[in-house]
């Protein structure tokens, strides 16, 4: 027997939930790797940054822990390519070069290595 479709009530109350624990993951995380990394300056772009509740949980994080935090306005978070663009940029400021249009992918390939 298949069980009952959840209720109105219930599937607002499961997607609240969801997104509830999300965040909190989420948030839990950039703690962990602000602290791990020493930064002060925190950048959040990408689709998910659009989300209200997420974005609110950053900027208290961001707060409490003295932190400076840019966040792309939502009208920009409904594609990667402002967060592509960030981490061009931060390459860039970090002193990391370029590399040719004939070079291969390397998708492990990280902001220490030079390109």
């Amino acid at each position: 027997k298949l069980p009952e479709p959840l209720s109105e009530t219930d599937l607002h109350d499961l997607c609240a939930s969801f997104e509830a624990a999300v965040v909190e993951v989420l948030t839990k995380k950039l703690d962990t790797a602000v602290q791990e990394s020493g930064e002060e300056f925190i950048a959040i772009s990408g689709g998910v940054s659009c989300n209200a509740a997420l974005r609110r949980s950053c900027q208290k994080l961001a707060e409490d822990r003295n932190w400076r935090l840019q966040m792309a306005s939502p009208e920009f978070t409904t594609d990667n390519a402002a967060m592509i663009a960030f981490a061009a940029a931060a390459r860039r400021y970090a002193g990391v070069a370029g590399s040719p249009l004939n070079t291969d992918i390397d998708p492990t390939l990280t902001l220490g290595n030079s390109a």
